[in-house]
Order: C-alpha cells, then structure tokens, then sequence
C-alpha cells in the first residue's frame, strides 16, 4: 500500500502529464475527480477538428503512462493504467455554481456518454473507446484507425450508440495549438516546505519531456505495428460483427476464431465470440423479428 506521501507524488505526476497533453491538443481540463479527469474540446473558444485532437490526445496520454510506469518501476512503485472515453455532442457550457462558488464547466447529456464510453472500456478490454458521433466527426485527413466494436444500449438510454476503438494514428500531425502559458502554482508538498522556482522548472521541463517523447511514441508504435496488420484484423472483426448482428452465428465464429488464431490477446474479439456463442440462446429469446444483436448494458 504506498504511503500518502507516494500517493500524492505519483498523483502529481500522472495528472501534470495529463493535463501537459490536453492542453497541447487544444483541450481544458473541466475535473479532477481523485485519479480521474473530465476534459472538453471547442468550448468556450471554438477549436478546427476537435474530435480528432481529443481522440489524439487521448493515444498520446497511453504512451504517457507507459514511460510514466517506467519511472515507477524504477521507484518500486505499482504501475498505473488508464481508461479514454470520448464522445461529441452539444453541452451547456458557462459559469457553473452557486452565488458562493463558480467555475467555468459543461454540463449535459453528452458528458454522460463520454463517461459511458469511459465506462465500456473495462467492458471490451480496451483502453480507447469513442461514441459513433465522433467517429463521424474524424476526417480522413486526421490518420486515425478505428474499428466498431458494437453497437450498445448504455444504461439510462433507449437509442442505441455505435462503439468504436481509437487504435493508433497512421500519420503524424503536430497539433495546431499553440502551448499555453504556465501558470506558477505553489504546491505545498506532504511536510508543507514550499517549493523553490527552480525545483518548480525542474518538475515542468520534465512534464514537457515526457509529453513530447508520449506523442513521438503515440506515432511510432503504430508504425511499428504495421497498418497492413491492423487493417486486417479489423476487416476480420468487422465482418464477423456484421455475420453477428445478421444472426449467422457459424460464420461470425469461423471468421472470430481465424481472427484470434492470428491475435490471440484481441480482447474485443474474445468478448464478442462469446457473445456469438451465447446467440442461437439470445436468438430463441428474442425471436427473429426484433433481434437487433444489440448489447445492452445494465450498469454504468
């Protein structure tokens, strides 16, 4: 169990970088929610390609906490993971509180289903998961491979949502924003010693280290990878998710087990062959007439 002093250091660390990243994709940290984090794009300034930015940051802040989990292990300290949802749509953006205390938030509907999206994650095994609004919103020119996953009925909603995976980015964009200014914060340490100014620029040179050498890795570990590879397994995925929700249960097994025979670890895959498996039963339930191969979620 670390000690509440390694606790708040290694939570320092991992929320600076975060939030380094965010703001270098053009985005605003709304919450800090203990180790979570809520973030929006294109409010209260409008910002060009937004859902692309914030599907960017999101495989540049993976990479981050790899090297972040580096220098952990090197500390004997547990390793951390993280979890990305993202989804486009309209909020209520402003001043949000009371007459007593007020900040700058969004509020609504859309910031429910990012946080389903976040939730989902755990669900498919993935670390990156986008709503199909803003799979939609991507532009070609963006780089970025996606595969449906499924389509899903979210707790509290009737419509269903089309899920995707952010998997890698196949070409390199310097994101067009220009860094923010840093603002000079004293953070009280756990022994309430202040700071000095150079410890201080210490501590964001290295937060702008790693977040430079996140987003170099974000880039050349899908080139690594190959897209050739990545392009066919999510053919293959994708042809056994359509043979799913058409109710031909042999054929989406035959095209899921070839998948994993080539990609065992494809936790997506093994989730929905699972699923195939379990649909002549579902099938017989629903009947052919309303079958719709739709996943329906109980829980957040």
């Amino acid at each position: 169990e670390l000690s509440q002093e390694a606790l708040q250091r290694v939570l320092r660390r991992y929320l600076s970088v975060m939030t380094k990243i965010t703001e270098d994709h053009g985005g605003e940290v709304a919450e800090i929610l203990g180790d979570g984090m809520l973030m929006f794009w294109n409010t209260p300034d409008d910002v060009p390609d937004h859902a692309a930015l914030a599907c960017e940051a999101a495989l540049v802040q993976q990479e981050a906490v790899k090297l972040i989990n580096e220098e952990l292990v090197r500390d004997g300290l547990p390793e951390l993971s993280i979890r990305v949802g993202v989804h486009t749509g309209t909020v209520l953006s402003g001043l949000i509180g009371s007459h007593y205390k007020m900040k700058f938030g969004c509020i609504g509907d859309a910031v429910n289903l990012a946080s389903r999206m976040e939730g989902l994650c755990q669900f498919f095994g993935a670390g990156i998961l986008c709503s199909g609004s803003t799979w939609e919103a991507l532009k070609p020119e963006s780089g970025l491979l996606c595969r449906k996953l499924a389509s899903v009925t979210v707790k509290g909603k009737s419509q269903p949502t089309d899920v995707y995976e952010v998997i890698l980015q196949r070409q390199r964009r310097e994101p067009p924003i220009e860094p923010q200014e840093e603002v000079d914060l004293e953070m009280p340490e756990v022994e309430q010693s202040r700071q000095t100014t150079q410890d201080t620029e210490q501590r964001r040179a290295n937060t702008r280290n790693l977040a430079k050498a996140a987003s170099a890795a974000a880039w050349t570990s899908g080139t690594r990878s190959g897209e050739m590879s990545h392009s066919e397994r999510l053919h293959a995925y994708g042809a056994a998710l359509q043979k799913y929700e058409a109710a031909e249960f042999p054929v989406a097994e035959q095209l899921l087990r070839g998948l994993l025979a080539r990609w065992p670890k494809d936790r997506p895959a093994l989730l929905l062959l699972d699923l195939v498996m379990r649909g002549p039963e579902s099938f017989a339930r629903s009947g052919p007439v309303i079958w719709t191969g739709l996943i329906c979620m109980a829980e957040k």
